[in-house]
């Protein structure tokens, strides 16, 4: 899959949950904008066959290299941001499954055994969604109560988190505050 396919893809995928992104991007372009993404955002749980390890390579693939890591302690994440000139960076993030509770992550764990053989295989896996069953409503509560990033990734699967405008860009709208008016 080249970059232009890999990005126009996932931008489907998120505007079509999160329509308001669309709406956005349509009234920036109304102002005369040309929008420049500075980055995407994915998330995945820190455990087989999903964890940024077997990730990683796919975002290699597409011609990035690996920027720098993270490690978020209040939010049990580890991250990765990834670069290629010209095109918006790529971060991804993994929660440390293993630093929440017995039954998060036993959760967790039921979650991604159900996760299909070769799912990892292509680029096509940051917008695959959820490949294991809904949750119960109940489990989700008490699982975003926990954490949100496992309540969000449990509900919503693997796709884009979200895009960035590059302000810096932007022609007319300079500051945050233009943008956000």
């Amino acid at each position: 899959m080249d970059r232009t396919t890999f990005f126009e893809t996932l931008w489907a995928d998120f505007a079509g949950i999160a329509p308001q992104a669309a709406a956005i991007l349509k009234r920036l372009e109304e102002h005369g904008e040309e929008v420049r993404n500075d980055h995407v955002a994915f998330r995945t749980f820190g455990l087989e066959p999903i964890g940024l390890e077997r990730l990683e390579p796919l975002v290699l693939g597409l011609g990035y290299t690996r920027l720098d890591e993270y490690r978020f302690d209040d939010k049990h994440l580890r991250a990765r941001a990834y670069v290629c000139p010209g095109w918006p960076r790529v971060f991804s993030s993994e929660l440390a499954c293993e630093e929440l509770s017995d039954w998060a992550q036993a959760l967790i764990r039921s979650l991604v055994a159900q996760v299909p053989p070769g799912f990892v295989a292509t680029p096509e896996v940051f917008r695959a969604g959820r490949p294991w069953a809904p949750l119960r409503f109940a489990d989700y509560e008490r699982l975003s109560n926990e954490s949100e990033y496992a309540g969000w990734l449990a509900a919503l699967g693997l796709r884009p988190n979200h895009f960035t405008v590059s302000i810096n860009h932007l022609k007319k709208l300079r500051r945050v505050e233009d943008v956000l008016d």
